[in-house]
């Protein structure tokens, strides 16, 4: 799965080449889908992979590792701080359109109280990749590198990004599950500048990281967002997103139907939802919902 935004909306490059985990990847440079099979990301957890207007790969990430468009360890590319869980989406990257040639990459880690060897929490993190560098093939800047997020250090396993109202800033979205600190996370990022959060009641208790959220995932429009959890009802949040304000609003909790949800995907008209579900001996199913419904009962009978 890839997680990134283009520049503008007139982009057409920028979308063509997929980097998944155990080594595999798509390109649709000629218009079909085309498996790419040197893929240097072995883990299967989500990623971030950038090209440029040409379709030409820039980059590939998951949660520790950037590689660059040689598939080799980009310049300053390792050691990042976002987590490793199986199936987690622990980072996001796009354009940093203060700079030239500068993309962000954001990661988030898992949140733990557990001790050690348990990975310890580094909450959201950003770092910012220069590709005037290395002859062209980019490097994250000395001194830009896990830089945390103000108000991002409770923020855990899965993070995503869609435009604001203007089309042109970024807001970077995600899930604080401490005690005290449990909340839907929207940061801005204008310009070049990370701000303030912004906070959004949420209706599941993650009881200081004992439910995790699994992957979270926002329409093409940026209006309609779902939320996975990891707990023992499996219950996830289907809600509402204001580009304008950075609020998130819940608009009813569901379960699925069978199994537990993995990963949502919206249809590019937002129109629907389809959500992976595991079920026993890795007979796993994809259910489609209505995602234009806002009643908890009619989007359930809308399973197909």
């Amino acid at each position: 799965m890839i997680l990134f935004l283009a520049k503008g909306v007139n982009a057409q490059g920028e979308w063509n080449n997929w980097y998944f985990g155990i080594k595999a990847g798509l390109s649709f440079q000629n218009g079909n889908p085309l498996s790419v099979p040197y893929s240097e990301i072995q883990c299967s957890i989500i990623t971030a992979s950038i090209s440029d207007s040409s379709g030409q790969t820039l980059f590939y990430a998951h949660g520790f590792v950037v590689y660059n468009r040689l598939h080799q360890y980009m310049i300053n590319g390792t050691d990042l701080m976002g987590g490793q869980i199986q199936g987690c989406q622990p980072v996001v990257a796009f354009e940093n359109l203060s700079l030239e040639n500068a993309y962000y990459i954001f990661t988030v880690n898992e949140y733990t109280t557990q001790p050690p060897p348990i990975t310890p929490t580094a909450g959201l993190r950003y770092n910012i990749v220069d590709m005037g560098l290395d002859n062209g093939n980019g490097a994250i800047i000395e001194g830009e590198k896990n830089i945390p997020v103000p108000g991002g250090e409770n923020m855990s396993t899965c993070i995503t990004a869609t435009r604001q109202q203007n089309n042109h800033d970024t807001w970077v979205i995600g899930r604080s599950v401490a005690t005290g600190d449990d909340f839907f996370v929207a940061i801005p990022v204008n310009k070049g500048a990370v701000g303030s959060r912004i906070t959004s009641n949420s209706t599941i208790n993650c009881n200081n990281g004992l439910i995790q959220p699994k992957h979270i995932k926002i329409n093409y429009n940026g209006d309609k967002l779902v939320c996975l959890y990891v707990s023992s009802s499996s219950q996830s949040e289907f809600c509402t997103f204001n580009k304008s304000t950075g609020t998130v609003t819940p608009l009813f909790k569901f379960s699925p139907l069978i199994g537990n949800p993995y990963s949502a995907e919206f249809s590019l008209d937002g129109k629907k939802l389809y959500i992976l579900e595991h079920r026993s001996n890795y007979d796993d199913l994809i259910v489609q919902y209505d995602a234009t419904l806002t009643d908890l009962a009619a989007f359930m009978n809308s399973a197909t």
